[in-house]
């Protein structure tokens, strides 16, 4: 039943954005990181396989992941308002990450075939949909299962999938400005 719930949700990723829920969570605030991204082996929803780090072009690239049936909204929020700012790709790639490991295969397609419904066509090669690896994603973005995990969670890599920054949580403007923060000393512009 679990199962069916994650794939509801992820049908649910990409429509309109409601209103945002914050989260109490102190540990949702942004924390910088060091550790190397695992890999991911996925499909875009433009059918083309998907390699990080090698998608990312020698450019920094924001991911953002969800984990939960409620954390859609929120994910979908963080890409609304960051969509218009880093679309192009030039000094940011931004991603959605939909993990449907855990989703029976045979609705699978039933999910891919409404993203894609549901996501505007310059965005579908910006829409992963990764079926493995699951777990080395929890473990790396700090998944917190009690207190964080209907938070959307964020990963701000480097070319090289080093990770710069990481958050977890629903999109404010103060976790925007540290995103802000640390893309602009990631590309050399701050200190």
């Amino acid at each position: 039943m679990r199962s069916l719930t994650l794939a509801a949700c992820l049908v649910a990723l990409l429509g309109s954005a409601p209103a945002l829920t914050a989260s109490a969570d102190p540990a949702s605030a942004a924390t910088p990181a060091k550790a190397a991204l695992p890999a991911l082996v996925a499909k875009d929803l433009s059918d083309t396989a998907v390699d990080l780090p090698a998608r990312l072009s020698g450019t920094a690239g924001l991911l953002v992941v969800g984990f939960t049936m409620n954390s859609s909204d929120p994910c979908q929020s963080w890409v609304d308002h960051l969509w218009g700012e880093l679309g192009d790709g030039r000094e940011c790639k931004l991603y959605s990450v939909v993990q449907l490991q855990q989703a029976p295969g045979f609705i699978v397609p039933v999910i891919v075939r409404a993203l894609k419904k549901k996501t505007a066509p310059e965005r579908l090669g910006h829409v992963f949909v990764a079926r493995q690896g699951l777990d080395d994603w929890q473990r790396a973005l700090g998944y917190d299962a009690k207190n964080g995990s209907d938070d959307p969670y964020l990963v701000l890599v480097d070319a090289s999938s080093r990770v710069l920054w990481t958050a977890h949580g629903a999109w404010t403007p103060a976790r925007a400005a540290s995103f802000e923060a640390a893309r602009q000393k990631a590309a050399g512009k701050l200190p």
